[in-house]
């Protein structure tokens, strides 16, 4: 026999359209309640770093980070620490490290220590900034934070960089 063209899919599940219409328009609580709460959603919930460091050596950053999600991230993601200009240039970017973002669950807390170093900069006042990527596409992980910048950027604060003493 002569073979049956493939159904569209709109044929087989256009009939609920107006079914899921009605129950976004009648349970927005539970739509909301969805977006907010599947999948993972990371929050760094505390940063401390120092106010000033030395140009070329190496400071902590300790995050306190919460999955606020009912789910896990699908991988390890990379944090990247950078110094932006008063004006939100990039002036410097520290060399990104992995953390354990695949391992964290719903309502603990995992604190992190990282540390960063920046090169050759002039003496100053920079903003200290991060950036949470996946490291298999180099695409910036989007965090539920005011204030993201330029490439995903999120400012933690201002830092000085006084000049290494020889």
């Amino acid at each position: 026999g002569r073979a049956q063209p493939a159904p569209q899919l709109s044929q087989l599940v256009g009939w609920q359209g107006a079914d899921a219409r009605n129950f976004a328009r009648q349970r927005r609580d539970l739509i909301a309640r969805g977006l907010r709460q599947m999948g993972y959603r990371l929050v760094p919930t505390r940063v401390q770093y120092p106010n000033a460091v030395t140009n070329g050596v190496p400071f902590e950053v300790r995050f306190d980070w919460v999955n606020r999600g009912v789910g896990r991230a699908l991988r390890d993601y990379q944090i990247q620490f950078f110094l932006l200009s008063p004006a939100g240039a990039k002036a410097a970017e520290a060399a990104p490290d992995t953390l354990s973002t695949s391992q964290w669950l719903q309502g603990t807390i995992y604190p992190a220590t990282r540390e960063a170093a920046f090169q050759d900069l002039p003496p100053g006042e920079y903003q200290l900034a991060f950036t949470l990527r996946d490291p298999a596409t180099r695409r910036a992980i989007a965090l539920p934070l005011p204030g993201t910048g330029a490439a995903g950027r999120y400012g933690i604060g201002w830092i000085k960089i006084s000049p290494r003493q020889h």
